[in-house]
């Protein structure tokens, strides 16, 4: 019981870590806080050929997060390591 309550508490801090890190990435947007970093990477995806459109947006069909928020998150990385 205590290895399943162990890997459960895991879980449990991976998935807070990356609500928070969302969240962090939907707040630059909507603040139009765009580091230099965030240009980049932004630039990177819309160069890739795995990005999606969405009405007005984009989204990764590898990992589904819309670019303009993932770019934007600094704790977040790019599942092809493309940054």
């Amino acid at each position: 019981m205590d290895i399943f309550l162990n890997m459960l508490q895991k879980t449990m801090i991976k998935m807070i870590k990356w609500i928070k890190s969302v969240a962090v990435g939907w707040w630059n947007v909507i603040i139009k806080n765009e580091t230099p970093e965030a240009k980049r990477r932004y630039d990177i995806c819309m160069n890739c050929d795995k990005k999606i459109k969405v009405g007005k947006d984009y989204i990764c069909s590898q990992c589904g997060c819309f670019l303009k928020a993932k770019s934007r998150s600094p704790e977040e990385k790019c599942v092809l390591s493309k940054w």
